[in-house]
């Protein structure tokens, strides 16, 4: 299925000050922008889903017993415990304010739990149907590619997914695409990016065989998602 806007929930996200400190959320352009200490950690796009798109393939992968590093706005989570066929959405948030202020301002599902936790250091028996890790930000590709491999090793899983996999493939095997992406749309939007993609599981995630799953259809529907023409 393609990205629907009706299947979002509704997260509700409101301006916060903290005197500098801490975290703070401001609104800005049809934006809201997330600060922790002065220092940028997300914006949330009000008026064209961006960010709901570079979440699109968590959303499309996601059942049964789902474990998400990160809560950031809470729209990844509430999406996902509200879809059918998920029973339960656990979510590990280092950040104990971001948790107190989206608690605070939304309603929380009964198969949704957060914990304050360390997805890095954090350390679980259960086998959950999907791992999909959110908690990076402005690390290096290779960082964050790495740190990716070591939590999959760590936390027994199904199906495996990264924010964001989908520019970090195009950037790893087409990056003469992603250069040309502005210049010439429809040739991006009308190629298929499926050729290379057993050779970056196998070279990047030779471990992780959850990824090969992926059918041609599933990956070039991601890839053009996250990088729509329009809105």
């Amino acid at each position: 299925m393609s990205f629907n806007p009706d299947t979002l929930p509704k997260v509700n996200i409101y301006p916060h000050s903290n005197n500098g400190e801490g975290v703070e959320i401001i609104e800005v352009s049809q934006k809201h922008i997330l600060f922790n200490n002065g220092i940028r950690w997300m914006i949330h796009h009000k008026e064209n889903y961006r960010e709901e798109k570079e979440m699109y393939s968590f959303y499309d992968l996601g059942y049964g017993d789902i474990l998400i590093s990160g809560l950031g706005f809470g729209i990844l989570a509430l999406w996902l415990a509200n879809k059918p066929g998920v029973k339960s959405v656990t979510v590990i948030e280092i950040n104990k304010e971001i948790i107190d202020l989206f608690i605070k301002n939304n309603k929380i599902p009964d198969n949704l739990t957060i914990i304050n936790d360390n997805m890095i250091t954090y350390e679980t028996n259960k086998k959950y149907d999907c791992l999909f890790l959110d908690h990076y930000e402005m690390q290096h590709k290779d960082w964050i590619l790495n740190d990716a491999k070591k939590i999959s090793k760590r936390i027994q899983h199904d199906v495996f997914w990264i924010w964001s996999l989908e520019p970090l493939y195009m950037n790893k095997m087409y990056p003469d695409v992603i250069k040309e992406m502005d210049n010439d749309k429809d040739m991006w939007q009308n190629k298929d990016y499926y050729d290379k993609w057993l050779d970056f599981v196998k070279f990047y995630f030779y471990h992780e065989k959850s990824l090969y799953k992926i059918s041609k259809d599933q990956l070039n529907l991601y890839i053009k998602t996250f990088y729509p023409t329009s809105t």
